[in-house]
This record gives structure tokens, C-alpha cells and sequence, in this order.
């Protein structure tokens, strides 16, 4: 009996230090992203890891990064409706590019909101302009969200007709993915 209570008090001698380590452990690491979090904060002269202001950024880039950050948070009205004011931007209508993003985001961000019908506006504009300036990738986005949408209301046929025209489509783009774009770069260094 004796044994077994020594052994008793070595495996909680044991439990309790793994305990205190793994609280010390937590603490620091708290303390570490603590000090990482506030940095950037009002009053602090250095840059942030989630600070959203550089020097050189415009308010529009600024206000898309905001608005893709609601919508990456879910929190659909307001990405929307910030999408939207950029839609409306200067920068926007002089860049066919940043109108075709801005766009895109409208059609993703619109039925979330609550905005169903208006979807099908930005699905439109956004073929129009994707066919006017040439630009398969974003048409083919346009043909895929169309072709779930149809697919889901029902017409499989016409649904999986729109997908392989989208996937047609951008099979012609020269787009790669971030993953295989960071690959290639690495490969080059």
C-alpha cells in the first residue's frame, strides 16, 4: 500500500509541474502577443501587425481592404454597402480593373445581405464590362456564380452549362493561384 501512495504522490508532484509549466507557458505567450497586438495602437509611434495605414496607400485601397475584412468577418450589410460606395469611387470608374474587383465583391457580398435581386444587376454589369475590356477571369467568376445560382434554383442542365463555360473560360486566363505564384518565386530566389 505504501508503494502505491509514493507512487500516488510522484505522478501528482508530476501532473502539478506539468500544470504550473504549461501556465507559464500560456503566459508568456500571452505577454508576447500582447505586446505584438498593442503595438500601432493610438499613441504608439511604431507599425502594427494589424495596423491598416501605410504611407503610401490610398483611401480607396484602404476603404477595399475594409470593406473585403467585413465580408472575411462575416458581416455582410456593411461590406456591402461599402462595396458599394467604392463602387462610386473616382478611382473605380478610372480603373476598369479595380471596377471589375469592386464588382465581384458586389455580386459575392449582395445575396449574403440580403440583396438577392440586386445580384443579378452586378452579375450583369460585371459580364458586361469583363466582355468589353476582355477580361475572361472575372466573366468566367460571373458565369460560375451565375451557374450555381441556376443550378441551385433547380435547372441542373443550365447550371452545369454555365460552370464548364466559366471553367472554359478561364482555363484561356494567364491568372495563377497566390500559392503557386509565392512557388514560382521562391523558386526564382
Amino acid at each position: 500500500m505504501f508503494d502505491n501512495g509514493k507512487v500516488f504522490l510522484i505522478k501528482l508532484t508530476y501532473s502539478l509541474s506539468t500544470i504550473n509549466s504549461m501556465r507559464q507557458t500560456i503566459y508568456l505567450l500571452f505577454l508576447t502577443m500582447a505586446a505584438a497586438l498593442t503595438t500601432g495602437c493610438t499613441g504608439s509611434s511604431t507599425q502594427g501587425v494589424f495596423s491598416q495605414t501605410d504611407a503610401d496607400e490610398s483611401s480607396f485601397e484602404q476603404s477595399q481592404r475594409v470593406a473585403d475584412s467585413l465580408y472575411n468577418c462575416m458581416q455582410f450589410r456593411d461590406a456591402y454597402n461599402l462595396y458599394l460606395q467604392l463602387l462610386n469611387n473616382p478611382v473605380a470608374e478610372a480603373n476598369s480593373e479595380k471596377k471589375l474587383y469592386v464588382l465581384c465583391s458586389l455580386c459575392n457580398a449582395s445575396e449574403l445581405a440580403g440583396h438577392k435581386v440586386d445580384q443579378n444587376k452586378w452579375l450583369k454589369e460585371l459580364i458586361d464590362l469583363a466582355k468589353e475590356t476582355g477580361n475572361n477571369y472575372y466573366e468566367s467568376i460571373a458565369l460560375s456564380i451565375i451557374g450555381q445560382n441556376v443550378f441551385f434554383e433547380g435547372n441542373r442542365a443550365k447550371g452545369i452549362q454555365y460552370v464548364n463555360e466559366a471553367i472554359d473560360l478561364m482555363a484561356k486566363t494567364k491568372r495563377i493561384s497566390r500559392s503557386e505564384e509565392r512557388f514560382s518565386r521562391n523558386a526564382e530566389t
